[in-house]
């Protein structure tokens, strides 16, 4: 995983409380090829269908056991981490790249898992009825990237793009897309350029 990448991905810690039903670990998100779409019952976005002119080139669909930190009056034990995500790259030459990672947090006995808040994002703002929490970012194209191996033939040293996070209303599932486009400078964007990214990912993902 880049370290840009890395950065920007949140902690979770386990919180005393009552166990959640949905969704399930026995029924993680999924990638439908009949549908072209990404669906995630339970969470957030339950729905992303592949943007218009891209092809998919990654999915991933799992559940796993992890530690996570533990607030007072919760039970030290593992959750199950649910998870599931598609990537899609723009056809024609182009070189942005789009992905969805939904990832939810279940424990069966001692309580439920939320997401902790994301200290280090640039605001939020609401979306088409949705809060959305939103760091852009700017540098090298790899980087950006959560896998290296996704970055294109042609494609140029720097990228500028955004990472978006909503969660349910207990924040213990969590939906987070990224958008990433080449450009020619590896520098800061201006407020102008950091709206209109955003403005491409919004409307890319249909959530506007």
């Amino acid at each position: 995983m880049s370290k840009g990448y890395a950065a920007i991905l949140g902690l979770a810690v386990l919180s005393a409380g009552c166990a959640t039903v949905e969704p399930s670990k026995d029924n993680p998100p999924s990638y439908s090829t009949d549908e072209q779409a990404m669906l995630a019952s339970g969470f957030p976005i339950e729905r992303i269908e592949k943007p218009d002119d891209y092809y998919l080139i990654d999915r991933y669909s799992e559940t796993t056991r992890d530690d996570y930190d533990h607030s007072p009056g919760a039970t030290y034990r593992k959750a199950y981490t649910i998870q599931g995500g598609a990537v899609w790259i723009s056809k024609a030459g182009s070189t942005s790249v789009a992905a969805v990672h939904h990832a939810g947090l279940k424990d069966s006995v001692s309580g439920k898992g939320r997401w902790m808040q994301w200290e280090g994002s640039d605001g939020s703002e609401e979306v088409g009825g949705r809060r959305y929490v939103y760091k852009n970012l700017s540098g090298f194209y790899t980087d950006m990237l959560s896998n290296t191996s996704y970055a294109p033939n042609n494609a140029p040293e720097c990228a500028a793009g955004v990472v978006m996070q909503t969660y349910s209303l207990d924040r213990g599932e969590r939906t987070l897309l990224q958008y990433l486009e080449g450009r020619e400078d590896c520098g800061p964007m201006s407020r102008q350029e950091k709206t209109a990214v955003r403005n491409t990912a919004y409307e890319l993902f249909d959530l506007d």
